[in-house]
């Protein structure tokens, strides 16, 4: 007589590795819930109006800065127009 392992059947919820996947899954989507639930609740993805509080009124004050190609730029050449500063550091990188 030969003796054969004999394999357990067992639930699906009860195999090696279900758990464990079912945890991971779980723990997850919960997470995702968490940042999607923080970013609506304190203002995030509230449309593309500037707020009030970034709305900025009266004059800025005069300077001049040097560009890239070595020229000087002041901010007196643009009264009267909106003006959008950017500035990026050259050094980084």
């Amino acid at each position: 007589m030969s003796r054969k392992k004999r394999r357990e059947s067992r639930p699906w919820w009860r195999k090696r590795g279900v758990v464990r996947r079912a945890a991971i899954a779980g723990s997850l989507a919960a997470a995702v819930v968490l940042v999607v639930w923080v970013f609506v609740s304190f203002g995030g993805g509230g449309g593309g109006a500037m707020s009030e509080d970034l709305a900025m009124e009266g004059e800025a004050p005069s300077f001049t800065l040097p560009t890239v190609a070595g020229d000087e730029v002041s901010l007196a050449d643009y009264l009267g127009q909106d003006v959008l500063l950017l500035y990026f550091n050259e050094g980084v990188g």
